[in-house]
């Protein structure tokens, strides 16, 4: 068993502000027979810092499926398509890490009358001494 991800990013913004744009495009590997994505993986974030401590942050895909995984209404049970996955929330950042709390939503939970989406947390710890510069 085997797979590989290949992918192209572009940003645009600085550190404070910043929107990133990603295609991923790859394979799976099973005994002796390899599959090509039929489409590639596409992505979307950003960041938007509004205080020294405190920034607002969202990371979105576009995911190819095959048929109605969802069961969303008007959705081919057959065809292929594209389905969103949207997150948004805030990062609390300071020396030693940050902290993300926010939601994840799709259409299919939209359909359901689930708008606010599912809540999600995280948290990145920094290693090392931090330098006097880092803010």
């Amino acid at each position: 068993f085997g797979m590989g991800l290949g992918f192209a990013s572009f940003t645009v913004g600085n550190i404070d502000r910043n929107l990133t744009a990603s295609v991923f495009y790859g394979f799976v590997n099973t005994r002796n027979t390899t599959d090509m994505m039929d489409q590639p993986l596409m992505q979307l974030s950003g960041t938007f810092r509004v205080s020294k401590k405190l920034a607002i942050v969202s990371e979105n895909w576009l995911v190819s499926v095959q048929g109605n995984p969802f069961g969303r209404s008007g959705i081919s049970s057959v065809d292929s398509h594209y389905e969103p996955f949207i997150s948004y929330g805030c990062r609390i950042l300071n020396k030693r890490g940050s902290f993300d709390i926010g939601f994840l939503n799709t259409p299919a939970l939209w359909e359901n009358n689930f708008m606010v989406g599912i809540p999600y947390i995280g948290f990145l710890v920094r290693f090392g001494k931090p330098s006097d510069d880092d803010e």
